[in-house]
C-alpha cells in the first residue's frame, strides 16, 4: 500500500500475510467515524504478518487504537508519525504475540499509550524501540 504526499485517506487498513510494505507520505485517518465505531479495531490492523514494514505514514484520528501488530514476525515500523491525544484510549502502537518488532524514528503522541508493548500483552519477544 502506497499512500502518496498530500493524500488523506478516511478508513482502515487490515495487512495480514508475508513481506507486507505500507508506505508514503500520505495519512491515515479515522476522522470519518465516531469513537469505537470504525470498520475494524484499529487505523492499522497488523495480523498474522512476517516482514512486515510500515515507513514513512502518518496517522491520526482513530476510532480506537492507532498501530496493532498481532501475531507478526520481523516487523519494522520507521518513521511513522501519530498525532493522537483527542481521546482516551487512542493508543499509538500496540504489540501482542509479536516477535522480532522494531519501531525507530517514530513520532508518537496519544494520550493513553504510546508505548510499543503493553503489560496484558502476552509473548512479545525482542521490541527494539529508538523514538
Amino acid at each position: 500500500v502506497y499512500l502518496d504526499e498530500g493524500a488523506i485517506v478516511n478508513g482502515a487498513i487490515h495487512a495480514q500475510g508475508n513481506n507486507i510494505l505500507i508506505c508514503g507520505r500520505g495519512v491515515l485517518s479515522g476522522a470519518s467515524y465516531p469513537r469505537l465505531q470504525g470498520p475494524i479495531e484499529s487505523l492499522l490492523l497488523a495480523d498474522k504478518c512476517n516482514g512486515l514494514v510500515i515507513r514513512d505514514m502518518t496517522f491520526t484520528a482513530p476510532w480506537w487504537w492507532t498501530v496493532y501488530l498481532v501475531n507478526c514476525d520481523g516487523a519494522m515500523l520507521d518513521n511513522i508519525k501519530i498525532l493522537n491525544s483527542n481521546m482516551v484510549n487512542d493508543d499509538g502502537v500496540d504489540i501482542a504475540n509479536s516477535r522480532n518488532v522494531t519501531v525507530r524514528n517514530s513520532f508518537i503522541r496519544c494520550r493513553t499509550t504510546s508505548s510499543p508493548s503493553r503489560e496484558w500483552t502476552l509473548q512479545v519477544f525482542h521490541v527494539r524501540t529508538s523514538l
